[in-house]
């Protein structure tokens, strides 16, 4: 993806942004891969919000999305910002809310806790226990909460909401083939479906952070960020509605 691609803001303040990244987009620059990421095109508008984080290349963003999910990714536009919300982050004071397109049947709410680990970084996949590991795995606790929104009867599915104050790698997409439930598409977690053509560009597996809900670490308001979902959810789900949460904007 090339970087003719356009930032969409959808809330900014004199500390703070917050942008709605599309699928196929790389949140930070991958180490692995020539591709650019959403960070490198705030860079290439905004190059003094690259001081805002201890790593330049991050732009500012103080969390991150996988390359094949869409939706909310907050930024800081000063050092001091960056470490008041990574702090509150941290501290799970950020509420997180998602849609997901989950393979089979969710006929009532689940709830998956934990802790969620790996051998290390390099590992492709995450691991789910029920206690704290040991044998040098490094484990951190993890809780998603999955709720049936509809059945998608293209693909016997279900849309469901996912919300979770932690933020851990590969987090729901490991929760999910916990409850035999992965997300469509989803192979390296164990989906054996993939999603009609729709005529767009698709990700490989469906997942939108679509809200976020936060005590303002500087100002003390309540911050409530809503993400549109991609024009391919709406073909696919045949929804119009499904953004959680609303945001003014300061632009």
């Amino acid at each position: 993806m090339s970087l003719s691609v356009e930032l969409t803001f959808i809330y900014e303040d004199e500390y703070f942004f917050a942008l709605n990244k599309p699928a196929l987009l790389h949140s930070v620059k991958n180490p692995r891969s020539k591709e650019s990421s959403l960070a490198d095109l705030i860079i290439d508008i905004h190059p003094t919000w690259a001081k805002s984080s201890p790593r330049a290349g991050d732009a500012g963003l103080v969390n991150r999305l996988d390359k094949m999910t869409s939706g909310i990714l907050i930024g800081a536009k000063t050092p001091e910002a960056w470490q008041a919300l990574h702090e509150l982050w941290r501290r799970g004071g950020v509420s997180k809310s998602y849609l997901a397109i989950l393979e089979g049947d969710l006929p009532e709410k689940k709830v998956v806790s934990g802790y969620i680990g790996s051998s290390g970084r390099s590992a492709r996949k995450v691991r789910v226990f029920q206690r704290k590991p040991g044998g040098g795995v490094r484990a951190l606790p993890a809780e998603s909460v999955f709720e049936p929104v509809k059945p998608l009867g293209f693909c016997s599915c279900t849309l469901a909401k996912v919300t979770a104050n932690t933020g851990r790698r590969h987090q729901i997409r490991a929760h999910a083939a916990k409850i035999g439930a992965p997300l469509l598409g989803d192979t390296l977690y164990g989906s054996k479906r993939q999603a009609p053509e729709t005529g767009s560009a698709l990700p490989e597996f469906f997942l939108h952070a679509s809200g976020v809900v936060f005590d303002h670490p500087l100002g003390g308001e309540r911050i409530n960020i809503g993400a549109p979902l991609p024009d391919y959810w709406e073909k696919l789900t045949q929804q119009t509605s499904l953004t959680a949460g609303s945001s003014p904007k300061h632009r």
